[in-house]
This record gives C-alpha cells, sequence and structure tokens, in this order.
C-alpha cells in the first residue's frame, strides 16, 4: 500500500471517528451524565463509555451480515440498526469497595425531581419511572417537530453502577418493529401495529 493510500486511509479512520460520532459522546451527553451524577450523594467511577454514530452502526451491520451462521433474526436487526442514528452508553461503578461499608444506595424523591428537571429541560418526558430507595430506571422521549420519537434516554442507578443510554432516530419505526417482532416470536399474527404518541 503506498503512501498516499495510508493517508487515505487514516483521513477516512479520523472522520469516522471524530466527525460521525464513534467511540466519544457528544458535549450534550457528557453535561447531562455529569448533571445526573452530581444529583446523587454517591461516588461513581467510569467503567465505560462511548458512542456510534452512523460509521460505527454502519460497521456493526457489516459485522452481522459477514457471519456465516446467520439466524433468522438478522433481517429485523438490520431494519432496527436502519432506525437508528446515533448510540450513546454510559456505565458508571460504584466507588464503594469495602465490603463492611454500607454499599446499599439512597434513591429519594428529591434525586427523582433532579433527574426529571435536566430531562424536561431537553425536551424530554418521561414515558417510564420505577424506583425504590435501592435502585430507580427511568425511560424518557423526545418528539421532533413532526410529533415523531426521535430520541430516548433510559436510566438506570442501583448500588453497583449509574447507566445512561441514548437512541437517537426514528423510534416509532424501531418501537413498531420490536412489537411485531415480540408478537411473531409468540405465534401471534398482526396485519399491523403502529407505535404512536398523543
Amino acid at each position: 500500500m503506498n503512501t498516499k493510500s495510508l493517508s487515505l486511509l487514516f483521513l477516512l479512520l479520523f472522520m469516522s471517528v471524530f466527525v460521525s460520532g464513534c467511540f466519544g459522546v457528544d458535549s450534550n451527553f457528557i453535561s447531562l451524565r455529569n448533571k445526573i451524577i452530581n444529583s446523587i450523594p454517591r461516588q461513581f467511577h467510569k467503567n465505560i463509555e462511548f458512542s456510534l454514530g452512523a460509521f460505527g452502526l454502519s460497521a456493526a451491520r457489516d459485522i452481522i451480515n459477514s457471519n456465516k451462521e446467520q439466524s433468522k433474526n438478522t433481517d429485523i436487526i438490520n431494519k432496527m440498526l436502519d432506525c437508528i442514528s446515533k448510540v450513546q452508553i454510559s456505565v458508571y461503578k460504584s466507588g464503594v469497595n469495602n465490603s463492611r461499608v454500607n454499599n446499599q444506595i439512597s434513591i429519594n424523591l428529591s434525586i427523582v425531581n433532579k433527574i426529571d428537571n435536566q430531562m424536561y429541560r431537553r425536551g424530554y418526558q418521561y414515558i417510564v419511572k420505577n424506583y425504590s430507595r435501592k435502585e430507580m430506571t427511568m425511560v424518557y422521549v423526545k418528539q421532533n417537530s413532526e410529533g415523531e420519537l426521535a430520541g430516548m434516554y433510559v436510566i438506570s442507578i442501583n448500588s453497583d453502577e449509574l447507566t445512561i443510554v441514548q437512541i437517537q432516530g426514528d423510534l416509532n419505526k424501531l418501537f413498531e418493529l420490536i412489537i411485531k417482532d415480540n408478537a411473531l416470536d409468540k405465534g401471534n399474527l398482526i396485519d399491523a401495529v403502529t407505535y404512536k404518541t398523543d
């Protein structure tokens, strides 16, 4: 491979990582993550954090399609990936490792409200809110100007870790595919399933 080809390859890799959003989460995600962490009276340490944009999702699709033993789910997985434009994931582990220290997290309404406020400021509304003193899971969605679901956050907190997942794309279509796929797995016949919000 000549020098010109190598330069082009490195340029493509640079653009795929830094322009398409592969690996590094964006500033909006970082800001929200920090505000969530600051709202919880507990130490967390980064475990995993990455983002997949157009390039990363395309690579995932190629890996699935290159599998010689493709399952019946390959087609539906590809269709689901086509609905997603970006995924960002952050997993933080609890900072308490001493077994003699009480490792139970204490979730209260104040923490829930602080997270709610941060999400509302970003145009998200919750569709799932489930919490107790030991754990919490909340799902938020955002609509575009046409009233279609375009973004979703899943936030989960327990004594061991904090997990934040953001998905962007055509979520109406994604949920429709998921519902249809689950219905077919159970042997149910569904002519059309459409997920809509008010």
